[in-house]
């Protein structure tokens, strides 16, 4: 659990149950600390707001360095912020590499099919070169069609 402590309108974050024992060495404290005794000494209980939606092809998300108080109650927020073209295109290519790897292996799976003492079935030969079409799908490699195993 993270803390927030404020004192004379400033605001100390992060802040932690070991700081609050030390900064008050002649206080005896319960083993467990309700919000009402934190609150006490102005500390408070930093709450994780909900992930807001984003598409990670374009936006990348951070949590805030600082929470805010919202409602009465301190919240770690999140700050979405727009990819440049260089993020999104090294996005696309991290992607594109993870599908092709999937597809090499689900390749290698049916390698020995195609050996010499193997008579391949046209459902397999079909099936190997959907494999090798993935990368030519319209929504590659976000969107994949996986073919499936004759």
């Amino acid at each position: 659990m993270q803390y927030v402590k404020i004192q004379d309108g400033l605001k100390t974050y992060p802040y932690s149950i070991s700081q609050l024992r030390e900064d008050n060495p002649r206080t005896s404290f319960p083993k467990v600390l309700s919000d009402e005794t934190l609150a006490g000494f102005g500390v408070y209980p930093v709450v994780p707001a909900d992930t807001p939606p984003y598409d990670a092809r374009v936006q990348r998300i951070e949590l805030d360095s600082e929470p805010a108080q919202i409602n009465g109650e301190w919240v770690m927020g999140w700050s979405l912020f727009d990819l440049t073209a260089e993020e999104m295109q090294a996005g696309l290519d991290e992607r594109s590499k993870l599908v092709r790897s999937e597809r090499d292996s689900l390749l290698a799976a049916t390698d020995w099919t195609a050996n010499s003492d193997v008579t391949m079935s046209d459902a397999m030969r079909e099936y190997r070169q959907a494999l090798r079409d993935v990368p030519n799908q319209a929504g590659f490699p976000d969107s994949v069609t996986w073919p499936t195993k004759p």
